[in-house]
C-alpha cells in the first residue's frame, strides 16, 4: 500500500502514521510518497522516521515506477487517483485520516467517489476481521 500526499499538514501525518501502522500490524507493507511540491518534508521526516513505514524519494522513484510497485494506490483526492483508476489499478480513497475532507468531497460532488469504490476504512475493517486486504 501506497499513500500519496498531498497539502497534509503535521497533525495529518501523525493520524496516517497511525491508520498505515495498523495496516502493517497484519503483515502488509506501507509506504508514502511526498507531493513534489507541496509536502514539508523535514516534519514528514520527523513523524516517519524511526517506523517501518517507507518514505519514498522522489528523486529516486519516479511515479509510473511508484504505481507499478504497489498494490493498493491511497489518496484523499489526488489526481493520482485518477490515474491509478485510468489505468485500471486499485485506486482507494481515505475516508478516515480527515473526515472532513471525505465530508467536503460528498458535498462538491467529488466524481472519484463514485468511479472509485474502494475506501481505506473498508481495508482496515477487513484486516480487524481477519479477512486480509481485499
Amino acid at each position: 500500500m501506497t499513500y500519496y500526499l498531498q497539502n497534509d499538514k503535521k497533525q495529518d501525518y501523525i493520524i496516517l502514521r497511525e491508520i498505515l501502522q495498523k495496516v502493517m500490524k497484519y503483515g502488509y507493507r506501507c509506504a508514502i510518497r511526498p507531493h513534489p511540491r507541496l509536502t514539508n518534508i523535514k516534519d514528514l521526516r520527523e513523524v516517519f522516521n524511526n517506523t517501518c513505514i517507507e518514505i519514498e524519494d522522489i528523486s529516486k522513484v519516479n511515479l509510473s515506477k511508484s504505481l507499478g510497485r504497489t498494490k493498493y494506490i491511497v489518496s484523499k483526492y489526488s489526481t493520482v487517483l485518477t490515474e491509478a483508476r485510468e489505468n485500471e489499478l486499485l485506486a482507494v480513497i481515505d475516508d478516515l485520516s480527515n473526515p472532513q475532507v471525505y465530508e467536503y468531497l460528498k458535498k462538491t460532488m467529488y466524481i472519484n467517489l463514485d468511479l472509485i469504490p474502494l475506501r481505506l476504512s473498508k481495508i482496515i475493517k477487513e484486516l480487524g476481521n481477519g479477512n486480509g486486504l481485499l
